[in-house]
């Protein structure tokens, strides 16, 4: 079996070749609402790679399976549209402050 560092290292290639993947298909096509979240949930995705703390929330992070961000992400973006779809649309949808 492999070692643990050999294990992180593929973890990293396979994040960085899948993220490289989407981001340049998404940039061919212009679809900069498509690069802009991959990046950024790169970028989370990249944290415990990047900054190595035994404590803290970037370990807690490091501990949780995909199926935690995934949902938490899901939370947080139904959150957000819910509350601008509320607050920041008026007569015929348009774009209104509040």
């Amino acid at each position: 079996l492999w070692s643990d560092s050999e294990n992180r290292n593929r973890t990293l290639l396979r994040i960085l070749l899948w993220t490289v993947g989407i981001t340049g298909i998404s940039l061919i096509y212009h679809a900069y609402a498509i690069a802009a979240p991959t990046l950024f949930l790169a970028l989370i995705a990249l944290l415990p790679y990047l900054i190595k703390k035994d404590r803290g929330w970037i370990d807690w992070l490091a501990r949780r399976p995909s199926s935690d961000w995934i949902m938490t992400w899901f939370v947080i973006v139904v959150t957000v549209l819910t509350i601008i779809g509320t607050h920041f649309r008026g007569a015929e949808w348009k774009w209104i402050w509040p």
